[in-house]
């Protein structure tokens, strides 16, 4: 539904609005749609059954622009006139999603229940990284010396280092298990495409394979530690 309004929003702004809007547009709702899941998880006892789809749902959007975003062609563009031809209702939500994640953080800290600070992490996680690239994307757009491809692939390793790490103390595996496929994916990725301008023999394919299956097998090993750890823990 939003994405059918904004496609509205786009075709009534100046041309170049779309150059990087949708990125920003569903960075921000990600964010918030996470900060909502962690908020209902922790104090919504009829809203708790929905807590973890919607911090599953605003997590992998964000995951799934960074990824997006982390390919270097994305910022061959100069993006002259991004900010002005932004559309205002964008703009709105931008702000909107601050205000939800802010306010979700503080009423999650004022609560000072044990798992409260686990749940402000996890936003700040999601948040942390969808408001950061956003930044990136408007200060990109006014043509400062950015580095964005650069700080898009860090920020992307960022979240997934921290929604592993919160997956693992909320004892969420499905977090788990997202965040480490969009790791093994994301590595693979970037492998591929650095080596395709170093390489053009074999060679870069069996390194690419050796690496495939040593990745493959440890982030495996790594989940399955980690699932045996929460049914350990299930069981004292």
């Amino acid at each position: 539904a939003l994405g059918y309004r904004a496609a509205t929003w786009f075709e009534r702004a100046p041309a170049g609005a779309d150059e990087f809007g949708w990125q920003v547009l569903y960075l921000a709702v990600g964010a918030a749609i996470a900060s909502v899941g962690y908020l209902h998880y922790r104090f919504g006892d009829g809203f708790k059954l929905m807590g973890r789809p919607y911090q599953w749902i605003g997590s992998l959007t964000v995951l799934v622009i960074l990824y997006v975003m982390s390919f270097g062609s994305w910022y061959d563009r100069s993006g002259a006139g991004f900010l002005d031809a932004l559309p205002n209702e964008v703009w709105f939500l931008i702000a909107g999603s601050v205000v939800v994640t802010a306010g979700s953080t503080i009423a999650l800290l004022r609560s000072g229940a044990g798992d409260a600070k686990a749940a402000a992490a996890g936003i700040a996680v999601s948040a942390g990284a969808a408001y950061a690239t956003i930044l990136m994307l408007l200060i990109q757009a006014t043509g400062f010396p950015t580095a964005p491809y650069l700080v898009t692939n860090l920020l992307l390793f960022g979240a997934l280092v921290g929604l592993v790490a919160v997956g693992v103390t909320t004892r969420q595996p499905a977090l788990v298990n997202m965040s480490l496929a969009f790791f093994g994916l994301t590595v693979t990725t970037r492998y591929i495409e650095v080596s395709a301008g170093m390489f053009a023999t074999g060679v870069s394919m069996m390194l690419g394979g050796a690496l495939i299956i040593g990745l493959g097998w440890g982030l495996e090993r790594l989940r399955r530690n980690l699932i045996t750890r929460f049914e350990l823990r299930g069981e004292s």
